[in-house]
């Protein structure tokens, strides 16, 4: 897992160590049981997600 920020740390640096500004963020694996975990137990790349996850990264 990695730690992302909801506003970037170059426009907000008083924001970098807020836990509200922080989320946890899967990282790219090979392994099948996290994948299963992911896209059929969480449901996490279904389509609908994926594309409010793209709206929200895209901005108005």
């Amino acid at each position: 897992m990695k730690v992302e920020h909801w506003y970037c740390q170059a426009e907000y640096p008083e924001e970098q160590l807020r836990y509200s500004n922080l989320l946890g963020a899967c990282m790219a694996s090979d392994d099948p049981d996290f994948n299963q975990e992911l896209n059929v137990v969480l449901n996490l790349n279904e389509a609908r997600l994926r594309n409010n996850r793209k709206a929200t990264l895209d901005g108005p």
